[in-house]
């Protein structure tokens, strides 16, 4: 089976923690994402790398700033950086960056993310039209990691039912859920 390179790494933002400071969540992510860039690089495979993630509630900063800085810190080149500024969800994660990096359906991407988010993600991805898979960042199986882990089975089934991307309409008590837990 011949290998096919990705077309991008997406690297998925998670909320910024207090100050606009990156989480624990978002450095092991940013880091995993550094490790990926490299062994692309160098097995000769050109790699760019889309940060993901907004601005969100209470924060001055978009997460892909933020994790472009840190990306940079860990040695990949500003240029082969892409940063996605306007999405604040996995489905929108998809979108905008296969908007901004031209990326076409069918074809692969690596998605970076989450240990307890990565089966949602590339599902959503699939969902989306891509080729997925994801590389898993290893976070410590604290109650964080808990928490985190019991609200997947929630939004998937959101995005098994069509409601996530908005062609379908969510019924109110999925709504009351989802704000819930966000």
């Amino acid at each position: 089976m011949e290998y096919t390179a990705p077309a991008a790494v997406l690297l998925l933002g998670v909320k910024l923690g207090k100050n606009d400071e990156p989480t624990e969540e978002m450095k092991i992510r940013v880091e995993t994402a550094a490790k990926v860039f490299t062994r692309f690089e160098a097995n000769g495979i050109p790699c760019r790398i889309i940060a993901c993630g907004g601005i969100t509630s209470g924060c001055r900063i978009s997460e892909a700033e933020v994790m472009e800085r840190l990306l940079v810190m860990s040695g990949v080149p500003r240029e082969k950086i892409i940063k996605d500024e306007k999405s604040r969800n996995t489905m929108e994660n998809m979108r905008f960056a296969a908007e901004i990096a031209d990326i076409k359906k069918g074809q692969r991407i690596c998605i970076v993310t989450s240990d307890y988010h990565s089966l949602r993600a590339v599902m959503t991805a699939k969902h989306a039209g891509f080729n997925a898979y994801s590389v898993k960042a290893r976070l410590k199986h604290n109650i964080v990691w808990f928490k985190a882990r019991l609200k997947e089975p929630v939004y998937t089934i959101d995005l098994v039912f069509g409601w996530q991307d908005g062609v379908k309409i969510r019924p109110h008590i999925m709504e009351r859920l989802i704000r819930r837990l966000s």
